[in-house]
């Protein structure tokens, strides 16, 4: 959220299409997104990391079926108990791939720690599965389509092709209940919050063990590909405007040689 204590997923909402970006909103529904997106609208890659402030203000919407469905005989849920909080991520997501970026979204911490821990480690293990459950479909449906959708989002038809582009797949990174960013001694004061260590050490794991490291090397080589076709194309150019040179420069030896022979014969 940012720093800000307040923040939620609807902080983050994107504009929906088709309307301008204040529209059908709250004052605070969005202004993160549009704050955020508008300074860093060239990103290639774009992660999301779960906070913990929709559970904590009771805005996550888990219902009571959701929290009482078996975890080992029950899933997957079923799209009735899908919670809001849910929703709002894959929205925030799905918005940042149409728009062609490499989308990574990271589980919620298992154990909040310090007082928040009354929130409980089977909700936020629920929400994290549902999230999971929620992109992989998404990308289900990605994968039907070849990933090609149109700028509209609608399945390919094998019509237009100037009007599709490409979605990358969103990755889903999990850290698991046990990961060491839980432990005390990279946790801050509340018991809630990661201390200096405990970001670095996230930012370590996510870069080598999360997906972001070749999403990085996968963003470089298209920088390179573009910088090599031009490159290309500069050289065969080039090689066009050498032969076209040469062959005037022959053309004209030629033109020479010829005069050269008419001189003689007259000569003769």
């Amino acid at each position: 959220n940012r720093g800000e204590t307040t923040g939620t997923t609807e902080s983050w909402l994107p504009p929906t299409r088709g309307s301008s970006s204040s529209s059908a909103r709250t004052s605070s529904s969005g202004r993160l997104y549009e704050s955020t997106m508008s300074r860093h609208s060239d990103a290639d890659i774009v992660f999301l990391m779960m906070g913990t402030e929709d559970v904590l203000r009771s805005r996550d919407g888990l219902s009571e079926e959701a929290l009482r469905r078996d975890m080992m005989t029950g899933l997957p849920f079923p799209e009735e108990e899908m919670a809001p909080v849910v929703t709002r991520i894959v929205t925030l997501a799905k918005t940042l791939q149409r728009e062609g970026k490499r989308v990574l979204v990271m589980d919620m911490p298992g154990d909040l720690g310090g007082e928040s821990a009354a929130a409980g480690r089977g909700k936020m293990r629920r929400l994290n599965v549902q999230v999971k459950q929620a992109l992989r479909k998404e990308n289900d449906v990605l994968l039907q389509v070849g990933g090609r959708v149109s700028v509209s989002g609608e399945k390919v038809d094998g019509g237009a092709e100037e009007a599709f582009g490409v979605r990358h797949p969103i990755r889903y990174v999990t850290l698991g209940n046990n990961h060491r960013v839980m432990r005390k001694e990279n946790r801050a004061f509340d018991s809630l919050y990661l201390n200096s260590k405990g970001y670095k050490l996230l930012a370590r794991d996510v870069f080598e063990n999360g997906g972001l490291k070749e999403m990085m090397i996968s963003v470089e080589w298209e920088v390179w590909k573009d910088e090599l076709n031009a490159m290309n194309e500069m050289t065969v150019s080039d090689l066009q405007h050498a032969v076209d040179r040469d062959i005037v420069k022959t053309e004209k030896r030629m033109e020479e040689q010829q005069e050269i022979d008419g001189e003689t014969k007259k000569c003769k």
